[in-house]
């Protein structure tokens, strides 16, 4: 009868072990990657570089509209990309009919060369956007469409000769999408627009090495290209946590059972 007890209170510290255990590991897991994360950045370069165009405008950070402020990046606790923003001010509400997005440039780890683009040039209004998986230099003299390209600024002064989108030819299959948001007309010139990108869950883009980001609009009067250093999530520190708990708890458990089954004999 003490053998058959015995062995009841041992299959139910196994169970008890593991049930804690697993609910333990599961709410650490949730905790983890229900964590999003932002990081700011500035505004700090006139042109890609390599893209001075050799004239007054490459000493000038804005050239008429719009004058981008700066924006957001968003990733998970496992370093997806989950969304970057950016913000702006139009300063003049006379020439929006003519500004559009530029495409969304990532270079993914820093090396120079164009990972992903988010084909979002020439949209004036939300919507789906592809991204593509690239390798475009930097600095190629090839791969790109430049500012005033659309006809949109003919006879206005803009910065010239500067990439504002990837060309049909470097582009294959998209490789998923991002929601286009935020893009409006400015209820006054100094309004502050944002506009987003929203990468859907089909995006894998991991940036833990870090990201540079590349954005303008049609004209390219203002350009962003912003390093961005990823620090660590914390999710390792709260998978050790919950590890310690787990062994906290099971011993605890584990001490009870022999606790209550020596009171019995």
């Amino acid at each position: 009868m003490k053998e058959r007890t015995g062995n009841r209170n041992r299959k139910r510290a196994a169970i008890t072990r593991t049930l804690v255990a697993s609910l333990l590991f599961l709410l650490t897991i949730g905790i983890a990657s229900a964590h999003a994360y932002s990081i700011g950045f500035g505004d700090q370069a006139h042109y890609f570089p390599g893209w001075s165009n050799g004239a007054a405008d490459d000493q000038q950070d804005v050239i008429g509209i719009p004058d981008i402020l700066g924006g957001t990046v968003s990733f998970d606790a496992t370093y997806n990309l989950t969304s970057i923003s950016f913000s702006f001010i139009v300063g003049s509400s006379s020439t929006w009919a003519n500004l559009t997005a530029g495409d969304l440039f990532l270079d993914v780890g820093g090396d120079g060369r164009w990972d992903f683009s988010v084909g979002s040039f020439g949209m004036t209004g939300s919507g789906p956007a592809n991204v593509y998986d690239i390798s475009v230099p930097l600095n190629g003299a090839n791969g790109y469409v430049m500012s005033g390209a659309d006809g949109k600024w003919n006879g206005y002064n803009i910065r010239d000769d500067h990439p504002v989108a990837i060309a049909p030819g470097e582009l294959g299959a998209p490789y998923c999408t991002a929601e286009f948001e935020g893009w409006r007309a400015p209820g006054s010139p100094t309004d502050v627009v944002w506009v987003s990108y929203v990468f859907n869950q089909g995006c894998s883009i991991n940036i833990k090495d870090g990201l540079i980001i590349g954005w303008t609009v049609n004209c390219a009067n203002d350009v962003i290209y912003e390093r961005i250093t990823v620090p660590e999530t914390g999710t390792s520190i709260l998978l050790i946590l919950g590890m310690a708990g787990i062994c906290i708890f099971t011993g605890r458990i584990r001490k009870g059972l022999r606790r209550r089954h020596s009171y019995r004999h």
